[in-house]
């Protein structure tokens, strides 16, 4: 470890921009914002811009994606005799949202791909089966083909998990756009953020007229919970580059601690249950934030195709499995497969590289009940050898071509 030596994250607060610090200051300490803090048109803005941006009907915000999900069941049906299929190789707060409108999450296998297994869909399909969600892992599309197929089969609703995907394609058609709905996240390790937000994607005119009457009945954000998210800019901003640095561990130890920002998965959400301050609507000045990184959107995918590919032409050690390569991808990370994950992470934590960890469990993160998900191990049993073998390798706009050699040559020197 050199303290000289730039600190590499995977993750991280990985779209954190000075644009983004700045108008995060404005926010907490010029009194002539504080009025649009909750209120402003900043949110149909970003509405209307991912509109016109996926060419769908309507784009329906909330505080979270994991809160467009829930409503998105709860008015397709989710009800309490409900089975909803949900591919395992996914977070935690997904099934939260399934759990949570009544219905059972019945897990389906991946792919070596870590999408959706349609052999093992049709197998676990039964007569209570009302709803597939398709996820789109770490931005690749699902095989849609061959799972659109199978549930027009059997009359099964449709709901795209877009949160690692959004800008992605297929056939050449934007994902989110191919059932009766998606939702997107804008949390802080997705495409963009504004560290706490998402929404739903839908051209369907009845559930969005549904939808918007729920969103207008949400309450705002607490005004905590918004200073919260807006802290964590300027916290992050600061002790990135002092991270190698004692004084950079600190600070963000104390400011973990003291609860002086945000938590992405919280406590409660990990036993199963909901977190007192949402649902919510989604704040306007967080949405602010998010539509300055949405003018940037195609140039942050740009960049993310540019690195994946050259992590994929570059890396030659066989001691990794790298993915097939997808033009279609947007690579919201490069996830390689190694026998020892835990012997690659110290030893590229050592060299100032910090590589990701999704997903190393069935349902993510690790530290989670699997019992408390209703996931059963050996269910899926490709999901569970993936999830012990995966790293992920960062894609996003703070990592430079510089930083990717870095990564790359000292991953063709592990050993």
């Amino acid at each position: 470890m050199s303290f000289l030596q730039k600190q590499i994250f995977t993750g991280f607060a990985p779209n954190l921009t000075k644009d983004d610090l700045i108008l995060s200051l404005k926010y907490l300490f010029l009194p002539w914002y504080w009025k649009n803090i909750q209120k402003g048109n900043e949110t149909n803005k970003a509405e209307e811009y991912l509109e016109k941006y996926l060419n769908v009907n309507k784009i329906i915000t909330f505080d979270s994606g994991r809160t467009a999900l829930y409503f998105v069941l709860q008015t397709l049906g989710s009800t309490r005799n409900s089975e909803i299929l949900v591919q395992a190789y996914t977070c935690m707060v997904v099934i939260n949202a399934i759990r949570w409108t009544g219905a059972t999450p019945v897990y389906v296998d991946v792919n070596d791909d870590f999408n959706m297994s349609e052999d093992d869909l049709i197998k676990k399909i039964t007569p209570k089966t009302k709803i597939l969600i398709i996820q789109h892992t770490f931005g690749k599309p699902a095989n849609l083909e061959k799972l659109l197929i199978v549930a027009k089969e059997h009359n099964i609703k449709i709901i795209e998990d877009c949160a690692h995907s959004l800008g992605a394609k297929y056939n050449n058609q934007y994902l989110g756009t191919f059932g009766e709905a998606a939702i997107i996240s804008f949390g802080p390790d997705k495409i963009i953020s504004c560290i706490r937000g998402g929404g739903v994607i839908t051209n369907n005119k009845i559930l969005t007229e549904r939808l918007i009457e729920i969103q207008k009945q949400l309450p705002k954000t607490p005004l905590k919970k918004v200073i919260q998210h807006l802290v964590y800019y300027p916290i992050f901003y600061f002790c990135k580059p002092l991270y190698n640095l004692l004084l950079g561990k600190i600070i963000l130890k104390i400011a973990k601690t003291l609860k002086f920002y945000g938590r992405i998965i919280y406590n409660e959400e990990k036993i199963g249950l909901p977190v007192t301050a949402y649902p919510a609507q989604l704040p306007n000045c967080l949405a602010q934030i998010l539509n300055q990184q949405l003018v940037n959107l195609d140039n942050n995918l740009k960049h993310r195709q540019t690195l994946a590919k050259y992590y994929h032409d570059n890396l030659i050690n066989n001691l990794f499995i790298k993915p097939n390569w997808d033009n279609d991808s947007v690579w919201l990370r490069y996830t390689i497969l190694t026998n020892n994950p835990d012997k690659l992470h110290k030893f590229s934590k050592t060299n100032d590289i910090i590589l990701g960890n999704w997903y190393d469990a069935p349902v993510a993160p690790k530290d989670i009940d699997l019992s408390i998900a209703g996931y059963t191990l050996g269910n899926c049993p490709n999901d569970e050898k993936l999830a012990q073998m995966s790293v992920n390798l960062p894609t996003d706009p703070t990592i430079s071509k510089k930083d990717a050699k870095r990564i790359v040559d000292l991953l063709n020197n592990y050993v």
